[in-house]
């Protein structure tokens, strides 16, 4: 409300299209590595699963420790910390 009454009906367009988003964690060379990679079977055999591509990762790009860390600190870290526990882990009962 406060961006119509300050700039009127202009204020209230959808400028989400502007909005470039969060800077990608890996360069442009590391993900033609991720898609080279994925273009093969994992390491140990079988299909690719997110884990599996987050320790190929980890191991051929270096993982960031402090990034890591601060994800976990962040509310979306805690929201899928929530949404990974069964219904009767939510108390209440």
């Amino acid at each position: 409300m406060r961006g119509y009454n300050q700039k009127g009906p202009g204020a209230l367009k959808d400028r989400r299209h502007q909005n470039p988003g969060q800077k990608p964690k890996l360069t442009p060379q590391e993900q033609e590595r991720v898609l080279e990679a994925l273009k093969g079977p994992p390491p140990d055999g079988g299909l690719w699963t997110g884990p599996k591509l987050r320790d190929w990762v980890e191991r051929e790009l270096g993982a960031d420790a402090e990034a890591q860390e601060m994800f976990k600190k962040t509310p979306l870290g805690v929201c899928c910390a929530k949404q990974r526990r069964g219904p009767t882990d939510r108390g209440g009962g």
